[in-house]
């Protein structure tokens, strides 16, 4: 829910909450979470020696069934889950499935496929999780077709290739299948998913399908509208309509409070960072930023902010402020609390060479161009990251090398950018041009800086942005939020077995 976010940079997490179940989020290879699609609520990680204790003294087969799905549950959603976690759930779903076919237990069995189909779609192994659609059936048709939707979005490195098309697909099926079985909370599901990923398709009617689903979900008593208000926040923050973004952060944040709901917590608290930072208010963002890392502890986010990720942003603000040591301290400092493999790691190789920038212009570089190379070489180099390497570039002014790195921008990324990005871009490149002698270049580029720049920096837009922020903290100060002050982060809901 950070501002650096694109198709494919946003890979992971859960988005909404069924009123029954309340659940069970850039790149993760090996924790690729998808977005919520009306799976059950995750089982707490304290039940687990109570499951084992039930699964060990458990005669009764079908009640086994439960306890493996039940386990598989608990570390498929473990915060901050490992690989290894990732092979448990697996392994207990396995069980769960052979267990199910023994006894002819169809429910049980659908639902081990449709974990199956998760834990497929994380490791980038979408056929084999699509090959198991045609053996759910029923209900649970529509969870598995959320599912696969979900898993191809993610999957998707732009809008053109096909994961994105069967992304729409399977959402639109499950919108239609939850209508003809008449699954008011799947369809809500289903047309909100729909919905988000429409908006990056740059399909027209986004509001108005938004504005729908709120409707839909107020007539059918549907308690969850900060599932709704998160991913219409990105809408609105893409379009430069921050009154908005502020309100929807703010009422998606009041939300999770009232229901006492940690499963969007992380990603509310995420997207006021997000505020504050189109706010330009550092220390607030930061403070947010560190909030949302404590909720991930917890349960992991819808938008994929991870530590690992926010801890980058911290030292990124940390650094725009000049305060380079400090953010060099706290980022290898997090890099042990919080250690990352694969891209995750490679984007904590990119920030500490932005950290070295000031320090050794060619370790700097090094750490960059190791990160950027691995990225691309897996086929997760995206925009912010072909945008890091072209700032380092200017900043240190080689400005020639920074070049491809903006021709790959326009070249390359086909979904649509928000109003701040493309602003920043057009203005990196009349830095470029301006530096190596293309004036007549630099000046088209400097007047759509400019544009863009005057569609959502007006003297009112900022007045309006400031008032509800100080409206927001007034609040805040007055009620003193029993929630933050005098509760545990999540009181977690007793899982039945």
């Amino acid at each position: 829910m950070t501002e650096n976010f694109n198709l494919s940079y946003i890979k992971a997490s859960n988005l909404f909450l069924t009123i029954v179940f309340l659940l069970t989020s850039i790149t993760i290879p090996t924790d690729v979470r998808g977005q919520y699609y009306g799976y059950p609520k995750p089982v707490p990680p304290q039940q687990e020696s109570l499951l084992i204790e039930k699964l060990n003294n458990m005669a009764e087969r079908n009640g086994k069934v439960d306890i493996l799905l039940a386990l598989a549950n608990l570390y498929y959603n473990k915060p901050l889950r490992k690989e290894s976690e990732l092979r448990t759930a697996e392994l207990y779903a396995e069980r769960a499935r052979r267990l199910s076919i023994q006894l002819n237990n169809k429910h049980g069995f659908n639902r081990a496929q449709i974990r199956l189909a998760e834990i497929y779609g994380d490791r980038h192994l979408l056929s084999e999780a699509e090959a198991l659609l045609p053996t759910v059936s029923g209900k649970d048709r529509i969870d598995m077709l959320l599912t696969l939707s979900s898993k191809n979005f993610y999957e998707a490195n732009d809008i053109t290739d096909n994961y994105y098309r069967k992304s729409l697909k399977f959402a639109a099926e499950a919108r239609d299948s939850s209508r003809t079985s008449k699954v008011k909370e799947k369809e809500i599901i289903a047309r909100t998913l729909l919905t988000y990923f429409r908006y990056y398709g740059n399909y027209a009617g986004i509001e108005k399908d938004y504005l729908d689903v709120i409707k839909e979900c107020r007539s059918a008593n549907y308690p969850y509208l900060q599932y709704v208000y998160l991913p219409m926040f990105i809408y609105y923050r893409g379009n430069g309509d921050y009154a908005k973004v502020f309100e929807l952060a703010q009422k998606s944040l009041e939300l999770e409070k009232k229901l006492n709901d940690p499963l969007a917590l992380a990603d509310c608290y995420a997207a006021l960072a997000n505020f504050y930072h189109i706010n330009k208010q550092p220390e607030k963002y930061i403070e947010y930023l560190k909030l949302s890392i404590n909720a991930q502890k917890v349960h992991p986010s819808m938008f994929n902010d991870s530590p690992p990720k926010n801890v980058t942003l911290i030292s990124r603000t940390l650094r725009e402020m000049g305060r380079y040591n400090e953010a060099l301290i706290y980022l290898q400092k997090s890099i042990k609390e919080f250690p990352a493999s694969g891209s995750q790691n490679a984007r904590y190789e990119s920030e500490l060479g932005r950290c070295y920038q000031k320090i050794n212009v060619v370790k700097a570089e090094k750490h960059l161009l190791k990160a950027y190379k691995y990225l691309n070489s897996v086929h997760e180099a995206f925009r912010a990251d072909h945008q890091e390497m072209a700032q380092f570039y200017i900043e240190t002014k080689y400005y020639a090398k920074a070049r491809p790195y903006l021709d790959r921008i326009s070249n390359e990324v086909k979904q649509k950018l928000e109003i701040s990005t493309r602003s920043q871009i057009e203005y990196m490149y009349f830095k470029v041009d301006s530096a190596t002698g293309n004036y007549k270049s630099a000046i088209t580029h400097l007047s759509r800086n400019k544009e863009l720049e005057n569609f959502y920096l007006t003297e009112k837009k900022n007045k309006d942005v400031q008032e509800l922020s100080i409206k927001y903290e007034t609040k805040k100060r007055k009620t003193k939020s029993k929630y933050l002050t005098k509760t545990p982060l999540w009181k977690w809901v007793d899982y039945k077995v």
